[in-house]
Order: structure tokens, then sequence, then C-alpha cells
């Protein structure tokens, strides 16, 4: 986990055989994030972040915000 000014973020790597339940359990902690992503880095292994913003309440974007980036080059 990495504290940010503004935000918290998770980062676990997901690369490798995932069982459907695990994969289940990221989702669903994934999508309770205000900002969450799968990476896949240029060495094949895959990393799912998600950021917790501190401060959701003052935060008009906070809801709802859910993105996805490219894999990395």
């Amino acid at each position: 986990m990495k504290d940010h000014d503004d935000h918290l973020c998770i980062e676990t790597d997901v690369s490798g055989s995932t069982s459907v339940e695990s994969w289940g359990a990221v989702v669903a902690l994934l999508e309770s994030a205000d900002t969450y992503g799968l990476v896949t880095t240029a060495d094949s292994s895959r990393i799912a972040w998600a950021a917790i913003l501190k401060d959701a309440a003052s935060n008009s974007s906070a809801t709802g915000l859910h993105e996805a980036l490219p894999p990395a080059e």
C-alpha cells in the first residue's frame, strides 16, 4: 500500500493461474475503490491496482470513476 496526499493506492500481482473464486474476490474489492485498473508489465506480469480517495465526500468525481489502463509497453 502506498500512502499519497489525497489517496491510498493498493497493488497486487495477479499473474499466473488464478482461480475463478479468487478473481471474483479481486473484482469485488476493485469495484469498491474510487479508481482501479489492471496493468500488464513489460515482463508479462499482471498487476491489479486500486486507489481510494481520502476525502471522497468532497470530491464530486469520486462516484462511479473507474478506469482500466492499457497494457504497459
